[in-house]
């Protein structure tokens, strides 16, 4: 069942307490209000509940207050309780829908047959610390894809050698047992998880997410000498950031005095463009706060990344965030050394 950005509108005033006349005579400032618990416009919310729809058939309209759920537990991170009140439903039934549309919007495909993308997913298992937790990655090379997706060339590809920024960022967790300090990141001055985020340089997408891993017992490097590196073909590399020193071969670092000023200057836009992206995650609060669920769950949460960041800026919603993507897409015009 389709919807519009209307339907959404009038199900989560509903909520909010607010009435149709309220909404028309406030539009500016109702879609400020409703991006602020629910992390999107509605026109998106609407887009996201379609793109879910046509992947897995939804009949029922009482749904998308359950969708609205989802929504503001991710924006806002809030017990189930606050939820139940809100949303005038059971505990129990809230905190299964939610995690219902949470798999649903992780397990989504964002690469419609009208976009011309040559990257796709791979979803594989492996254990942290006797507990299960997921790995995503996203293939970079055409020639590493399945048989039917052979010869397609990356997107917007101009034989640049560096593909990709990578970096580390981490996220509260509560302290697990045992014990342990490889759980232990100064950043919080406590317990985290580590994920490595790739960026395309050319496109401004995330093309890759590893993790989670304990902070203590990885460093970023280490992160992507295990896996990322293995990918790179040839002379390829990643531009980084100095905590990848040591590995020229597949890293370009700040401190390389090889390049010339308009590469550096390129480089410094790209790699600020990723801690951009670094923040955009962490609007989401379920990302900003300590993380109070299992740790699996966690990983659950990383496949929503790509797709709450990509839709955000395909919307053209980001308003700073998408100028710089926009101003960053003149590195396609520069073969990045």
């Amino acid at each position: 069942m389709q919807i519009t950005a209307d339907t959404v509108i009038r199900t989560a005033s509903i909520y909010q307490g607010l009435t149709a006349r309220a909404v028309d005579h406030e539009t500016y400032r109702y879609h400020r209000t409703f991006r602020g618990c629910f992390g999107v416009c509605p026109e998106l919310a609407a887009e996201l509940w379609n793109m879910l729809d046509d992947a897995d058939p939804m009949s029922d309209i009482r749904w998308v207050t359950y969708f609205l759920a989802t929504l503001m537990f991710l924006r806002t991170y809030t017990v189930t309780a606050v939820l139940a009140m809100i949303f005038m439903k059971d505990e129990k039934t809230i905190r299964h829908w939610v995690w219902v549309f949470i798999e649903k919007i992780a397990t989504l495909d964002l690469v419609s047959d009208e976009q011309e993308f040559a990257f796709f997913f791979i979803f594989i298992h492996r254990r942290l610390h006797q507990q299960r937790a997921l790995t995503m990655y996203m293939l970079l090379h055409s020639n590493t894809t399945p048989p039917d997706q052979m010869g397609v060339p990356t997107m917007n590809d101009n034989g640049s050698r560096c593909l990709v920024t990578v970096d580390g960022t981490d996220f509260r967790i509560r302290e697990p047992g045992p014990f342990s300090t490889g759980w232990f990141t100064k950043k919080f001055n406590g317990p985290g998880l580590r994920y490595e985020i790739a960026v395309c340089i050319q496109t401004g997408w995330i093309v890759w997410i590893n993790g989670p891993f304990p902070c203590g017992e990885w460093v970023d490097i280490a992160i992507s000498l295990s896996s990322l590196v293995h990918m790179f073909e040839g002379d390829e590399r990643a531009v980084a950031d100095k905590g990848y020193r040591g590995y020229p071969q597949y890293f370009d670092c700040p401190w390389r005095h090889l390049d010339n000023q308009q590469q550096t200057s390129r480089k410094a836009l790209a790699r600020a463009r990723h801690e951009c992206v670094n923040r955009r995650l962490k609007e989401w609060s379920c990302l900003l706060q300590r993380w109070r669920h299992s740790l699996d769950k966690h990983g659950k949460m990383a496949m929503l990344w790509p797709t709450l960041c990509s839709s955000k800026l395909w919307s053209g919603q980001c308003g700073r965030w998408t100028t710089m993507i926009e101003s960053t897409m003149s590195l396609t015009l520069i073969i990045i050394k």
